[in-house]
């Protein structure tokens, strides 16, 4: 009833608004039409009214008699008794006792549609069903539940409370527009871990009712607890070859109320599973121990879960664990029985087999069969095998001698304990023929695919035990090797024939069977089956194996050994392509028919030709007799090696440009295998790209040369080249030119570019006047680009601040490409740089003086130059500028003459430099004297007599003579002169020895002979005269530097020379007797051993003392031995005799002084001579206040005499 009203309403609303006039309609739509209401929601079975208004203007010529309406979701047209015309621009849609449903009703004029109405006819909400939730690990609370279906928009809303109902919580739930709602409880949305129950209540409503009654759920939190995944922080705390103990964490252990099942399980690789009990809890963890494990080092998974103990709990998830045992050597040895040996036909090698242990049992890496021990005759022998494999090894075998062999398992950590043992007994022996099985045959039973073995009895039955029947899957095409482990089995010696289990279907495999007599003490070993001779008997099922494979080619081979070829007629060899994508040959189809080959019976191989590179083959056989065929082989599927693909196609080239193009290129029709790579040739550059590049740019590539570009294909080998493409890059930017020149100030030459990249068409000549390194004036000039030189005129100077620069460089020409805004942009910025660069073109021939002037341009040259400039349409491409030419006003020349000055001047002063120090080295050298000890200047007086220092400050004998080589005068008193000798020694004291020779010009300090020999008496000569000692201490000459003796004596004039010359040679006199001794030979000869010095070793040997010599000086104790009647000597300086302890020497002995006179008075006539080595300067005693030995030498001459 209501309904009806409401329709009636409507209708009378639309009649009072849109009854008068078409044109009022007109006036209120604007649009095509509308209809009304948008949308419609109402409940299963109620009747709803759709109008529809048309705009008139919209559709010219029409009514409301051209509407209709449409189901959205179906297409279909809405039948016309259902629609009601209300004027000429409305219609009325009414639907009465609406079905559930979810759709568009279209109100369309023709082909328009004007405007649709949405329609959702349901129920008032439905109850939910399926609300449940679960708890992880009392972190939070999920529930979930799916929204009733319902066309009509329904909303839920999900609260819950714990302890009161007044006290509701709201959770973080999804109501999206998906059906189902999952909700979200957590720590922060009111989540209690610790509370057991959950009271969950669910409102909904939708636009027809509200849920009268909120639905309410009870949740029970521990019971639907889900645990964390166990193994947290796991570890292993023992692992062993049978056993594992592992512990881990379980934080929240203690808030389980309800108690946790566990499901352990031990799973070993290929393997049965084994169930573990739970773990324990000690001392905060939960340790599980698992003992017994079945294998040594195997692999196992441990699996871990929980759950609570309630009906409806939920598993945690998963932890697994892998992890594997320990290592250990082998358990068993390999199985072995008496008959395991096969003898060959030439009796010559025996073959041993073996039952081989399971993968597991293996117990570790590098797993093989091992033979220990080899003995022959009761002696162990070292025989090596011919061959061994995983199941058989082949011996050298003598019939006529006993064998015994012994086999072990053996892997990385060692041989395992027990050995098998096999005895072949020597078969030479006795006709072993008699206790062979006789007619052993084979037959195949296809109904229920077994093979029956099947033998009679030896002829010699007597010792007989029983019968072993051995079996395998055996390689193929050689039937008396075993693919895999043998297997075997004893009869009793009555039984005649074994049977073989039933085989799989789908793993149905041929069988190799053999059969060994085993007698008490003798065994003939394996007989394999012989051929199949019952021709009603099915024919086997053939096992082909592939021999070779190439990628044209395959050649298969087989083996028929059990089946005698005297029955059958031939073999029938079958193959066929298959398509790429098969992986499995018996659900392959052939692509083609396939192609059967008839084969000879007594064939054992066959090729297959003319295959297509690496394609795959489907290939099959079966050997067939008169009376029938044997059962098809297993479909074998075989791919033919890579070939040769054919070229790649389609090279073309794109994109050319000045330095690089773009190549394009269709994979090889036949690539015959996978492509690898391609590789471009260019001209004679390589380039290699991946397989899967289609498309290379070029790069680097040289402006305006020609290309030959060609691409070639890899698989294993390489294709034939694809279809060549010839091809020239675009113009570009020339080198600079090369080898500029200026002739005679006025023409400026060059050379073209090394790299033109182009035509050249013209060059750029730039002189530019600066002035301060300041652009004043710039002028360009064009010069033809036939030609390479311009005459110039150079400017006049104008002062030293000025200078001109000329430069040159080349210009290519090219058209540009004006579709490209790039270009256009390019050609704007080029534009610039020439305004940029200052200066124009000079095209009229000398109209600047800055203008380099070529030959005339012609007309076309001209008009080509100007339209290269002032058009667009070119691009010009300009090398770098070449410097030909700077020219400045400073006075070069000038300039060059100061510079060759400055060198000269230079030079001569370095030349007088050295001239000045060789100077300086030579007058140096040149006034080396010979100095001698102050101490000894007393004796060289002109009549033997002391000398002294006269008024005019020279030394004088006491004859009034004046002494040669002593012409010093005194500047301080005796007094003094100690004084400033001991001050010498203070200073020297670090390096005694090279101030003592300084002036000497050598480290020794000691005179030699012209030879390099001692120029003084090596005699020993004691001087007692105490006057003349007095002598000596007085008469020492003074000093007046500190660095050298050399300041101790001025120049020596010719008669000081005189003295000394002869002093030297009256020592050479003494020398001479010296040397003549016999006794004295050695000494002479080392004395040229050491360049001429004798060493106070040597003075030792002469003078006959003994004592320890520092330095070369002469120690107080040696003096005393010299001299027995001085008194003891005061030391200074660690032993050394000082010069005034000589004087006292000389008071005490006053009573040889005439006598030392005298002897002085021999070498009155010597001459010293000083060399350039400074040897003979010997005036160390004054410097250092020390006798040296060329004083001792002297002295000691004197003693001698006067001894």
């Amino acid at each position: 009833m209501e309904n009806n009203c409401f329709s009636w309403l409507i209708i009378v609303y639309i009649i009072m608004l849109f009854g008068n006039e078409n044109v009022e309609v007109s006036r209120v739509y604007s649009s095509p039409g509308e209809t009304y209401p948008a949308t419609v929601e109402v409940a299963i079975g109620s009747d709803f009214n759709i109008s529809c208004y048309m705009n008139r203007r919209a559709f010219p010529g029409k009514n409301s008699s051209h509407l209709y309406f449409v189901n959205g979701r179906t297409g279909e047209q809405v039948a016309k008794e259902y629609i009601s015309i209300i004027n000429n621009t409305s219609v009325m849609l009414t639907i009465r006792n609406a079905n559930e449903q979810q759709t568009e009703y279209r109100c369309k004029c023709g082909t328009d549609a004007i405007m649709e109405t949405k329609v959702f006819v349901g129920s008032p909400p439905k109850p939910v069903k399926d609300f449940a939730c679960r708890s992880y690990d009392f972190e939070y609370m999920v529930c979930n539940f799916s929204k009733p279906s319902n066309p009509v928009l329904t909303q839920y809303n999900v609260t819950f409370y714990i302890d009161s109902a007044e006290y509701q919580y709201q959770p973080e739930c999804s109501y999206d527009g998906r059906s189902r709602v999952v909700c979200n409880t957590s720590l922060a949305n009111n989540y209690r871990p610790r509370v057991e129950l959950y009271h969950y209540i669910i409102n909904a409503r939708n636009s027809l009712a509200k849920m009268i009654r909120p639905q309410q759920f009870e949740i029970n939190n521990w019971e639907i607890m889900v645990p964390s995944k166990p193994g947290e922080d796991l570890r292993i705390e023992e692992l062993s070859v049978n056993g594992l103990t592992v512990a881990w964490r379980m934080p929240k252990w203690e808030d389980y109320r309800k108690s946790l099942k566990w499901e352990i399980i031990v799973q070993p690789e290929n393997a049965t599973a084994l169930e573990l009990p739970g773990p324990e809890r000690t001392h905060g963890f939960l340790r599980l121990q698992i003992t017994n494990l079945p294998y040594a080092y195997w692999h196992y998974q441990l699996k871990i879960r929980v759950r609570v103990k309630a009906p409806d709990a939920i598993w945690s998830e998963q932890f697994i664990f892998p992890f594997r045992t320990l290592a250990r050597k082998p358990d068993r040895p390999p199985l072995i029985k008496p008959g395991s040996f096969y003898v060959d036909s030439q009796e010559t090698r025996v073959t041993i087999y073996w039952e081989e242990l399971s993968p597991y049992e293996y117990n570790g890496d590098n797993f093989t069969y091992t033979v220990t021990e080899v003995r022959r005759g009761g002696k162990i022998i070292d025989l090596r095998p011919l061959q061994q494999d995983i199941n058989l090894v082949t011996f050298i075998w003598n019939k006529f001698a006993q064998y015994e062999f012994e086999i072990r398992s053996r892997n990385h950590m060692g041989t395992s304990d027990e050995g098998s043992r096999l005895t072949i007994y020597a078969l030479g022996q006795r006709n072993t023929k008699r206790y062979e099985p006789r007619a052993v045959h084979n037959v195949y039973h296809a109904d229920n695919r077994t093979y029956t073995l099947s033998w009679s009895k030896p002829l010699i039955t007597e010792g007989l035990e029983n019968y072993t029947v051995y079996w395998c899957y055996p390689k193929r095409a050689l039937s008396n090797e075993c693919k895999g482990s043998m297997h075997f089995q004893q009869v009793p010696s009555e039984q005649l024939n074994f049977t073989t289990d039933v085989q799989n279907a789908l793993q149905e495999h041929t069988l190799n069977l053999a059969v060994s007599a085993d007698y008490e003490d003798f065994n003939t070993g394996l007989h394999w089956t012989d051929c199949t001779m019952d021709v009603n008997s099915d024919l086997v099922k053939m096992d082909p194996e592939v021999m070779a494979i190439s990628a044209t080619s395959i050649t298969v081979h087989w083996s028929v050994e059990r089946v005698c070829t005297s029955i059958l007629d031939g073999f029938n060899l079958t193959y066929c392509e298959v398509s790429k994508g098969e992986m499995s040959a018996e659900n392959s189809t052939c692509l083609q028919k396939p192609i059967s080959k008839i084969i000879h019976k007594s064939a054992k191989k066959d090729e297959i030709g003319d295959l297509k590179p690496f394609t795959s083959y489907k290939v099959n056989m079966l050997m067939y007799s008169r009376l029938k065929k044997g059962k098809i082989s297993d479909a074998q599927l075989i791919r033919t090696l890579e070939g040769t693909p054919s070229p790649p196609r389609q090279l073309q080239v794109t994109g050319v440009t000045n330095t690089s193009a773009t190549i394009s290129w269709q994979p090889p029709s036949q690539p015959n295998g996978h492509i690898r790579k391609y590789t471009i040739i260019l001209n004679t550059d390589k380039y290699e790209v991946d397989s899967s590049v289609l498309e290379y740019k070029l790069p680097n590539l040289t402006s305006f040369t020609a290309y030959k570009v060609y691409v070639l294909a890899h698989t294993v080998n390489t294709s034939m080249p694809s279809n060549d493409v010839h091809f020239t890059t675009l113009i570009g930017y020339p080198s600079p030119p090369g080898h500029a020149t200026t002739t005679n100030n006025s023409i400026i030459q060059w050379t073209r570019p090394q790299k033109p990249r182009g035509h050249i068409e013209f060059y750029e000549v730039a002189v530019t006047q600066m002035r301060n390194d300041v652009v004043i004036k710039r002028r360009l000039s064009i010069v033809i680009g036939s030609e390479t030189a311009c005459a110039f005129k150079v400017p006049p100077c104008l002062g030293p601040e000025y200078k001109t620069l000329v430069e040159v460089r080349a210009v290519n020409v090219a058209p540009r490409n004006l579709e490209s805004t790039a270009a256009t942009a390019a050609a704007a910025a080029a534009e610039s740089t020439n305004k940029e660069e200052g200066g124009s073109y000079d095209i009229e021939e000398g109209s600047d003086e800055l203008s380099c002037v070529s030959s005339s341009l012609s007309e076309r040259n001209l008009k080509d130059l100007k339209r290269y400039n002032e058009n667009r349409k070119y691009e010009l491409y300009k090398s770098d500028w070449q410097n030909t030419a700077t020219y400045t006003c400073s006075s070069s020349r000038l300039s060059k003459i100061t510079t060759i000055a400055l060198l000269v001047v230079a030079m001569s002063l370095g030349i007088m430099f050295a001239l000045y120090m060789a100077r300086k080295k030579y007058n140096k050298m040149a006034n080396i004297n010979c100095t001698l000890p102050a101490s000894l200047e007393t004796y060289f007086s002109k009549e033997g007599q002391p000398a002294t220092l006269n008024s005019s400050g020279n030394y004088a004998n006491n004859a009034g003579g004046r002494v040669k080589g002593l012409d010093i005068t005194f500047q301080r008193s005796v007094e003094e002169q100690w004084i400033n000798s001991n001050r010498m020694h203070e200073f020297n004291i670090r390096n005694e020895h090279h101030h003592l020779l300084s002036s000497l010009g050598s480290e020794s300090g000691y005179l030699a002979a012209e030879g390099g020999v001692l120029s003084t008496s090596l005699e020993t000569r004691n001087i007692e005269d105490d006057q003349h000692e007095r002598e000596i201490g007085m008469t020492l000459p003074s000093q007046n530097s500190n660095d050298s003796s050399m300041n101790n004596i001025t120049k020596s004039e010719t008669n000081n020379e005189l003295l000394l010359d002869q002093y030297i040679k009256s020592a050479n006199s003494d020398w001479q007797t010296f040397t003549d001794s016999p006794r004295n030979e050695n000494l002479v000869t080392n004395a040229k051993n050491t360049d001429g010095y004798i060493t106070v070793q040597n003075l030792d040997l002469l003078t006959k003392p003994r004592s320890n010599y520092n330095q070369d000086y002469v120690q107080q104790y040696d003096l005393e031995k010299l001299s027995k009647n001085v008194p003891t000597l005061s030391t200074v300086n660690t032993g050394y005799v000082a010069s005034d302890e000589l004087t006292n020497i000389s008071k005490i002995k006053s009573s040889h002084v005439n006598q030392n006179l005298n002897n002085l008075n021999m070498l009155e006539n010597s001459k010293c001579e000083g060399t350039q080595s400074g040897v003979g300067n010997g005036a160390t005693g004054v410097i250092s206040g020390y006798v040296t030995q060329h004083d001792l030498n002297i002295f000691a001459h004197h003693q001698q005499q006067q001894l």
